[in-house]
């Protein structure tokens, strides 16, 4: 039995399952001619400045755009972390007035300064290697 942990599940498999699984990934990763480690363990490449993401869904329904600010920045990972900084900020599980949360290596909290209009406010997080904001559609 193998015991594979796809985002927090168990999964067990038998060992015929896994033969079988060891010997797709094989004939793909011949067919294409790269190795059998490179198929699921290829890391995305990072965007850089300038590039937006994509949405994620604002703590009031709204639709944010994640744009990435500064050095390089893995898309995925930036709306990863803006999914989980926004459901901190609905569960009550940021600190002070700016709404600080730290996830893994990033820091994330409002960045009303930045805001469009008083009336909104955009999320920004950054880590060692860059910074992303969140915040309506057509930002400067």
């Amino acid at each position: 039995m193998i015991d594979l942990h796809p985002v927090g599940r168990h999964v067990k498999i038998g060992a015929m399952s896994a033969r079988f699984i060891a010997s797709a990934v094989s004939f793909i990763a011949t067919s294409l001619a790269v190795s059998p480690l490179t198929i699921g363990f290829a890391a995305a490449a990072p965007s850089k400045a300038g590039t937006t993401c994509g949405t994620v869904t604002s703590p009031t329904g709204a639709n944010e755009y994640i744009y990435i600010d500064t050095g390089t920045v893995d898309c995925a990972e930036a709306l990863a972390v803006a999914r989980e900084y926004n459901a901190a900020i609905t569960a009550g599980r940021t600190e002070g007035r700016g709404l600080h949360y730290r996830t893994g290596e990033w820091s994330c909290a409002l960045r009303i300064s930045q805001a469009p209009s008083s009336s909104e406010a955009m999320i920004g997080c950054s880590n060692a290697t860059g910074s992303f904001t969140a915040g309506p559609e057509g930002r400067d």
